[in-house]
């Protein structure tokens, strides 16, 4: 499991074009990144480069920033995979899907971490355990 954070440096300009962009986000989440033959561009797996069999997305938040009111997106997001997984943090590889599928987004900043208690509470904004959080599958998303 992983917490992941996706930046999308994209601050709306109206109510109208946040509403819209927090369902193209949650959408890119759930379709585009809920694929697995995605993540086998953005997860290195050793010895098999196309080990990633499956993918499950949980705990999606939606944010704007105090300061500069971007929106971005922390989730959780667990691989079934053979081998070992490292996460790929070269840029052009997230480009490469954003500019694909929502081309307004430019230069989004990805962040993955290994999940844990910590990760996960500052993810769904609460002091939970990891066990009690992911079992709770797909959050409504929250705009700050």
């Amino acid at each position: 499991m992983w917490h992941v954070t996706v930046n999308s440096n994209f601050a709306p300009s109206s109510s109208l074009t946040e509403r819209r962009m927090v369902a193209r986000l949650k959408w890119f989440v759930k379709t585009v990144l809920g694929d697995a033959s995605n993540w086998r561009a953005l997860v290195k797996v050793e010895p098999d480069f196309n080990a990633v069999e499956a993918v499950r997305i949980d705990a999606i938040g939606i944010e704007r920033g105090e300061l500069m009111h971007r929106l971005h997106v922390h989730f959780v997001v667990t691989l079934e995979h053979r081998g070992k997984a490292y996460a790929r943090y070269g840029r052009e590889q997230y480009q490469a899907l954003f500019k694909k599928h929502l081309p307004e987004i430019k230069n989004p900043y990805v962040s993955m971490q290994l999940m844990n208690a910590s990760t996960l509470n500052y993810a769904m904004k609460k002091n939970a355990t990891v066990e009690e959080i992911a079992s709770v599958g797909i959050q409504p998303s929250v705009v700050f």
